[in-house]
């Protein structure tokens, strides 16, 4: 076990890595709401009969949030678990600067490692949620002109650039990776 192979980690360790998850959370869930006075402004003005800020705007709050609840949901876990397993066995209380700075070391490991999986995943995530989202602008089914048109606007403004000269089916084929079926091709 883990506390076996380093002399410093303890079961008591658990709850400083609940913490560590509960705060990377929270970071993660307010982030969304915290937004500066430009992203605010951004989002808030409306450019055709939806506003491309503002939706994906609301993915990223969306993605942040996912990541935030899972943070906070697993420190929460891993907390509960950790006292069960203290009150459970007899652990030893012997601490110091040793194990304190062991502790601090293990918490910043662990936020880390939540802050670099939400880093290396947070932009797929938006570019997967924002196809489904210029679907559901308009209540037509299947892939019209305006929900092709939609999924361009919100790509561009999630920072997929444009290569002109390209169509909006092939724009959309190349950042989200959606093959059309030959008729759509005519939609651009």
């Amino acid at each position: 076990m883990l506390c076996d192979l380093i002399g410093l980690a303890r079961v008591d360790d658990l709850f400083v890595i609940g913490l560590a998850l509960d705060m990377t959370g929270a970071f993660l869930l307010a982030r969304g709401l915290l937004g500066s006075p430009e992203a605010i402004v951004g989002m808030g003005r409306a450019r055709i009969d939806y506003s491309p800020p503002l939706l994906v705007g609301r993915t990223r709050d969306q993605v942040d949030a996912r990541f935030g609840m899972a943070a906070l949901l697993a420190g929460f876990m891993l907390q509960a678990v950790a006292y069960v397993i203290t009150t459970a066995v007899s652990v030893n209380r012997d601490t110091g600067w040793p194990e304190a700075l062991f502790a601090a070391g293990v918490a910043g490991a662990t936020a880390a490692v939540v802050i670099i999986a939400y880093t290396l995943t947070h932009k797929r995530i938006v570019r997967d949620l924002l196809p489904r989202i210029a679907y559901a602008i308009y209540d037509e089914d299947g892939w019209t002109t305006q929900k092709v048109v939609a999924l361009r606007h919100l790509g561009i403004d999630a920072g997929y650039p444009e290569e002109p000269p390209e169509s909006n089916v092939r724009y959309i084929e190349r950042v989200f990776k959606r093959n059309f079926a030959p008729e759509m091709r005519e939609l651009s």
